[in-house]
C-alpha cells in the first residue's frame, strides 16, 4: 500500500491566510410570501418557482440549507417546498412541510444531496412550491449556500487575501 497523505508539521500547516488558498463562503438570502407574491404579480400557486441565488460557472456548491425564518400564515393545509435548480428542482430539499415548520428549524436535506457539485454554467438556486392547498400569505424562508470559487486565480496568484506579513 502506498500512502500519499501529506501530514503537515506544526510549522508547515497551510494557513487560510496564505497564498494559493481558497476559502469557502456562505451566501444567504431571506424572503417571505409577500416577496413571492410581488415577484409573480399574483397569488402563490403549486408549481410556482422562484430563483433566489445565482452562481457563476466554475463554482462548487458545497451545501444548501433551507430554514424557517418566520412562521407560515395562510389557509394552506398542505404547503411543501423544494429547493433545487433548473435541472433538478428538489436537488437539496424535497417536499419540506413548510406550513408545519417552526421558526428556526431546517428542512431535511435529500438523501441523495449532491454536496460538492461543480457547476459549469450559470446556475440559480430556486425554491419551488411543490404542493399548495389553500393560500400562503405570510412566512419567511432563509436559504443558505456554502460555495467555493474555482475560477482561475488572478495574476498575483492570491485569492484576494493579504499575504502574511504584508
Amino acid at each position: 500500500m502506498v500512502n500519499l497523505v501529506k501530514v503537515y508539521g506544526s510549522n508547515e500547516h497551510p494557513s487560510k491566510f496564505g497564498p494559493n488558498v481558497r476559502l469557502p463562503y456562505l451566501v444567504e438570502v431571506e424572503f417571505d410570501a409577500a416577496d413571492f407574491i410581488e415577484a409573480k404579480g399574483g397569488a402563490i400557486a403549486a408549481a410556482d418557482f422562484y430563483e433566489v441565488i445565482g452562481f457563476p460557472p466554475q463554482t462548487a456548491i458545497l451545501g444548501v440549507w433551507a430554514q424557517c425564518a418566520e412562521a407560515f400564515e395562510g389557509s394552506a393545509t398542505n404547503l411543501t417546498l423544494n429547493v433545487g435548480d433548473a435541472t433538478d428542482p428538489d436537488r437539496w430539499v424535497a417536499a419540506w412541510d413548510f406550513d408545519a415548520a417552526t421558526v428556526g428549524t431546517f428542512a431535511a436535506r435529500t438523501a441523495t444531496d449532491p454536496s460538492g457539485i461543480t457547476i459549469s454554467a450559470q446556475t440559480n438556486v430556486r425554491v419551488t412550491v411543490a404542493t399548495l392547498t389553500g393560500t400562503w400569505t405570510a412566512g419567511a424562508v432563509r436559504v443558505q449556500c456554502l460555495v467555493l470559487d474555482l475560477r482561475d486565480k488572478g495574476n498575483d496568484g492570491f485569492s484576494g487575501i493579504a499575504q502574511l506579513g504584508s
